[in-house]
């Protein structure tokens, strides 16, 4: 039954991916571990199940490395790109975009100390506290929103907040985070996480595009929906 399952499924994806899409302009942030350029590749967690669903769908694209996630939502909405990953829903992003099936999971995670003076959650945390997140970011404006004393950093440069106690606590994708603490000389040991929700990374499709292809998203959402 299984493997009946399994070449229906096949069928389906590979009818879909005869379907002719139109060329197809990428942008993802550089943002390690899931993005970032080396030796004049883009590469990252991200990059790989993109581009196999998009081969596997016959679709010619490109990929270009932006400085962050503000300047990477500007070219989508400007029309210089048709697509970005990995991001994280948002209502601002939904009036330009249209957002793909899951692609992975991103856990924003609260770390801090061993030996931090807050309890997370609690009202003194919420008052006292000075966290740190990468800037211009859906976690930054998440702080701001829930009333945090936020400080707008670079991923590479939390570790340091972190462990020279500039601040209490960093609020960031984990794997954000445990990424720049590897090319540190911190002590992860001396770490303390806290999941604080498990938020889905996606494909933002231009609505443009979307519109001058509707069976895109359709076609590329069954190599995720599993």
């Amino acid at each position: 039954m299984r493997n009946f399952i399994w070449l229906i499924t096949s069928l389906f994806i590979g009818l879909l991916s005869l379907h002719s899409h139109g060329d197809m302009k990428l942008g993802v942030p550089n943002f390690r571990p899931y993005s970032f350029e080396q030796n004049d590749q883009i590469l990252g967690l991200a990059i790989a199940p993109v581009e196999h669903a998009l081969k596997q769908m016959n679709v010619d694209y490109s990929i270009t490395l932006y400085a962050n996630y503000s300047l990477l939502f500007k070219a989508l909405k400007s029309g210089d790109i048709d697509g970005a990953f990995l991001a994280s829903k948002n209502l601002e992003r939904d009036r330009i975009a249209v957002f793909s099936a899951p692609i992975l999971m991103n856990n924003w995670s609260w770390i801090r100390l061993n030996d931090s003076k807050f309890t997370i959650p609690s009202n003194q945390f919420l008052r006292y506290a000075k966290v740190a997140t990468v800037d211009k970011t859906n976690t930054f404006r998440w702080l701001i929103r829930k009333g945090y004393s936020v400080i707008g950093s670079k991923a590479d440069q939390l570790p340091d907040l972190l462990f020279n106690k500039k601040v209490d606590a960093i609020f960031v994708s984990q794997a954000v985070f445990n990424s720049s603490l590897q090319n540190s000389q911190h002590k992860p040991e001396l770490l303390n996480y806290t999941v604080e929700i498990a938020k889905p990374f996606g494909l933002y499709v231009s609505k443009d595009y979307h519109h001058q292809n509707p069976d895109f998203l359709n076609t590329f959402n069954t190599f995720f929906n599993k």
